[in-house]
């Protein structure tokens, strides 16, 4: 009976310390879980030899429509298509750009692109905007519907998107096997200074080399990244009838995430295709580990980067419980919805921890005593989930630095730390704005706005251009569109 009403005889303030640190252990032990399947399972990305990749080029050109959502992107839109263009190693597909009727000078920098290019075409919405992506794209879908032209795959990217020259070869031969398939997104490198365009790169690269793996090993649903993700004509048109006329949900900020689950919903077969191959860089002769995805420049200012996370959170905790609940294919399924979910109670738990973390420092350093709890009983577990705690902190870290060497250079790995703190102040802040945004939007009535942020492309953009000839943001050109929507 004492055992059972040990929790009853903690004061309050002894109460949020030991619930701080149990919560916070469970949180991450329940993070070292995947890394531990991962691990054991040996699931990593798959490994091409040069003989795979020259099959590829073999394989029949399925006819594909690369679909790109514009708003407000006439300072980019030539060079990243130009350059796009010029990279795939690609020839069955045609870039379809969708613009707006008031947006004139995006509009005629498609024109121009048209006019260049004979399989760049420009699609304007019936809509004055900005409406949201989902709407814009579904307004591409209905005019490929209405041409006819016999296209066999649909590709989303957006203006800012580096494709790799690889990438349709891939996804043409991965299409007679599967109906939805999701390629990997990096971040282009960017200089050690920039710690929050670097929080990307981690993020990222933990979850397109490892979870997403995991998640797809135990076919629970790959969730569209909104680029590098490429559907079968005949899978996008049954969606369209389930969804009454929609491919894409026009009522979600993050359409991509809820397309991703649909399909798996509707028993389509989807994948996560990871694929790398070995090649020689050109500046220093060593070999080097390149992969087939997708890269861009994500936010460099805090500000820009909470917008876009609030966004992400939004949509796929928020607006994702509110529009598929559990739904899901089996209990895998429903165990990465939560994991989808967590990160917006994550952001309550950080504050709590922080707050824990400076209070416990301080006291050890004023007074030169660790904090415990008054009620003795409880403080050798106290201590212990502290240490485990810590230990499984210093694990996910230490892998993540792993992976992120495996990708970037060492030296980029090796601010994996800092930028951990980091990220945990930004993914908090943007936790906090994705629930003040959504519960606005309830009290008004007024649906939650799609926002863009702030595109950025490299110059350097040439033939069969790999993630070794980009090099980092500040020692090269950009071309930037400053310009942000609401």
């Amino acid at each position: 009976m004492e055992d059972y009403n040990i929790f009853t005889k903690l004061t309050a303030f002894d109460g949020w310390m030991f619930f701080t640190v149990l919560i916070s252990t469970c949180y991450i032990l329940e993070d070292v879980v995947i890394d531990l399947i991962s691990l054991f399972g040996r699931l990593k990305p798959t490994k091409l030899d040069k003989s795979e990749l020259n099959k590829f080029k073999s394989i029949p050109q399925k006819k594909i429509a690369v679909m790109v959502a514009n708003w407000k992107e006439d300072d980019i839109i030539e060079h990243a298509i130009s350059g796009n263009v010029n990279n795939i190693d690609y020839t069955n597909y045609q870039f379809f750009l969708g613009v707006y009727p008031n947006d004139l000078p995006t509009l005629e920098a498609a024109k121009r692109l048209e006019s260049k290019f004979a399989n760049v075409k420009v699609v304007v919405n019936s809509i004055k905007g900005p409406t949201s992506k989902g709407q814009m794209l579904n307004e591409i879908v209905k005019h490929l519907i209405k041409i006819d032209q016999g296209f066999q795959a649909l590709l989303i990217h957006d203006s800012e998107d580096v494709i790799h020259y690889q990438s349709l070869n891939l996804m043409n031969s991965l299409l007679d096997k599967y109906d939805y398939i999701q390629i990997p997104i990096f971040s282009l490198p960017v200089a050690l200074s920039k710690f929050t365009a670097g929080i990307y790169i981690d993020e990222f690269v933990e979850a397109h080399t490892k979870d997403l793996i995991v998640r797809n090993f135990f076919n629970a649903g790959i969730p569209s990244a909104g680029v590098g993700t490429i559907l079968k004509w005949e899978s996008a048109l049954k969606v369209i009838e389930k969804q009454k006329g929609q491919l894409f949900k026009e009522d979600t900020v993050t359409e991509d995430y809820h397309l991703g689950l649909v399909y798996n919903e509707m028993g389509f077969k989807c994948n996560f295709g990871c694929f790398s191959y070995e090649i020689k860089d050109q500046k220093t002769g060593k070999t080097t580990i390149e992969y087939i995805a997708t890269r861009e420049y994500f936010p460099q200012k805090i500000k820009q980067s909470v917008k876009q996370k609030s966004r992400w959170i939004a949509g796929i905790s928020l607006q994702g419980f509110e529009n598929l609940k559990w739904r899901s294919t089996g209990f895998m399924g429903s165990y990465f919805l939560w994991r989808d979910r967590k990160g917006l109670f994550g952001s309550f738990l950080f504050v709590s921890s922080f707050i824990f973390t400076v209070y416990f420092l301080v006291t050890w350093f004023t007074t030169g005593v660790w904090p415990w709890l008054e009620y003795q009983k409880l403080n050798p577990l106290f201590s212990n989930l502290m240490l485990l705690n810590l230990i499984l902190a210093i694990f996910r870290i230490l892998q993540r630095v792993y992976l992120v060497s495996k990708v970037y250079t060492f030296k980029t790995a090796l601010f994996v730390p800092l930028r951990w703190i980091f990220s945990n102040f930004i993914n908090t802040a943007s936790g906090f704005s994705a629930i003040y945004n959504f519960s606005k939007s309830k009290v008004t009535g007024k649906s939650l706005a799609w926002t863009k942020t702030e595109h950025i492309v490299p110059v350097e953009f040439s033939h069969n251009m790999t993630s070794t000839k980009l090099v980092q943001s500040d020692s090269i050109g950009t071309v930037n569109s400053g310009r942000n929507s609401n």
